[in-house]
Order: structure tokens, then C-alpha cells, then sequence
């Protein structure tokens, strides 16, 4: 695994539990919002792994079905996300080709 795999990783397993130390009642309806995203993009067959929210980014991880790839997904915003004048940006990148949280989603 390479060095930025290892720190991108890390980074997530990080800001994750921070996140989740932060909104642990929340974790169903972010897990719908995360579903929600990716629908519209047309990607409706997946299980989200790990999410992590703030208040200038929302980042999911995901797997989708019969894939071992995990994804993450950044919806990343200058101003807060209810602000008329927020711009958001928003992709998606292979974290992980053969994750061990995809092959136990299966």
C-alpha cells in the first residue's frame, strides 16, 4: 500500500471518530442523506461504511454491491452548507481496491 493510501486512511479513521464522537444520534439520517447523494448521481447500490460531518464538509465512505472497492464521497462547501451563498464541491475516489469492509458487505 502506498504512502498516500496509508495517510488518506489514517486521516479518515481519525476525523471519523471525531465525528462520530460528535453526532453519534445522527447516524441514521446522515446515512440516508449519504444514500441520497450518491441516487442522484445514480448510484443506488451500496452501503455506506463510515461517515464523518462537520460543518464545511460532509465525507462518506462507501462500498457497492458485489464490489470490493471501497469509495469515499466529499461534498466539501467554502461558507456553512445552509448558506445562500455556499459553493460546493463534490467527488468521489477509490480508496481501496480490495477493502476488508466491502468484502464483509458483500
Amino acid at each position: 500500500m502506498n504512502i498516500f493510501k496509508v495517510s488518506l486512511v489514517s486521516a479518515m479513521l481519525v476525523s471519523g471518530a471525531a465525528g462520530a464522537a460528535v453526532l453519534p444520534d445522527s447516524s441514521t439520517e446522515l446515512s440516508k442523506l449519504a444514500t441520497k447523494t450518491l441516487a442522484v448521481d445514480g448510484i443506488t447500490d451500496t452501503r455506506i461504511v463510515e461517515i464523518v460531518d462537520s460543518k464545511k464538509a460532509f465525507i462518506f465512505t462507501y462500498c457497492r454491491v458485489g464490489s470490493e472497492s471501497l469509495w469515499r464521497h466529499e461534498v466539501i462547501s467554502n461558507d456553512a452548507p445552509d448558506s445562500p451563498t455556499a459553493t460546493k464541491v463534490a467527488y468521489d475516489q477509490a480508496v481501496e481496491s480490495s477493502s476488508a469492509s466491502c468484502k464483509v458487505a458483500g
